[in-house]
């Protein structure tokens, strides 16, 4: 007769991931388990690339891909976008519209605030990036989120963004709070 080779089951409510890292790891294995915590170990990102950033931040006139918000100079109102060009792109295709004003047509939602509220300015500095997102759809689904969760009379934002699930609406007053509204 051969041995039992049949497993213990995981019990995943005490389970712990965390990428390998060669001598730390094999460590906390032994003392998680001594507390009954069973570790996962996973492949790929190590512990350093997790906790370490060596790359410096980009300023944010180069980032790409953001959800933002920008906001006027006068009163409390915001507005929120998305792109995939840089800040600094997408602030000179947005002062492109500012032409519309003088005409009366306007399609840029900052513009419509400035021509309706005549002493406004939009405050090109203060801008603050909400979230990243490389893929174009998520990034407009992400926007209609921040949009729906930050709307609170106040937005500059002629629409709701793209339609999304009311699923979501749960998770408004969290989105809040941790992007400090």
């Amino acid at each position: 007769m051969g041995k039992n080779t049949q497993k213990t089951p995981i019990d995943f409510e005490k389970s712990f991931k965390v990428p390998y890292e060669k001598g730390f790891s094999d460590i906390l294995r032994r003392e998680l388990q001594k507390e009954g915590i069973h570790v996962i170990f996973s492949k790929g990102t190590t512990l350093e690339k997790k906790l370490c950033k060596l790359t410096p931040k980009k300023p944010i006139e180069e980032s790409k891909h953001n959800i933002y918000r920008k906001y006027c100079s006068k009163c409390s109102a915001t507005y929120i976008g998305e792109s995939g060009m840089t800040m600094k792109q997408r602030d000179t295709l947005h002062n492109y519209f500012k032409s519309d004003i003088k005409t009366g047509k306007s399609s840029s939602a900052l513009y419509t605030h400035i021509r309706d509220n005549k002493d406004h300015e939009i405050d090109w500095e203060k801008k603050v990036i909400l979230d990243k997102e490389i893929h174009f759809e998520k990034r407009k689904i992400k926007e209609a989120i921040y949009i729906n969760a930050f709307d609170n009379g106040t937005l500059m934002n002629p629409d709701k963004g793209i339609p999304i699930n009311q699923c979501w609406t749960e998770f408004f007053p969290f989105i809040m709070e941790v992007k400090g509204y």
